[in-house]
């Protein structure tokens, strides 16, 4: 499977993408910072 659209927007992008974006969590606290920073 390739990338998003946007992924490949800037190397930024691609890291994010790859290392945060679709990665399951289930720590309380980082779920909640991953909402506060996305929402």
């Amino acid at each position: 499977m390739g990338r998003c659209a946007w992924a490949e927007i800037s190397p930024a992008m691609g890291d994010y993408h790859d290392r945060e974006w679709g990665v399951p969590s289930h720590d309380d606290r980082h779920l909640f910072e991953m909402l506060t920073l996305e929402g």
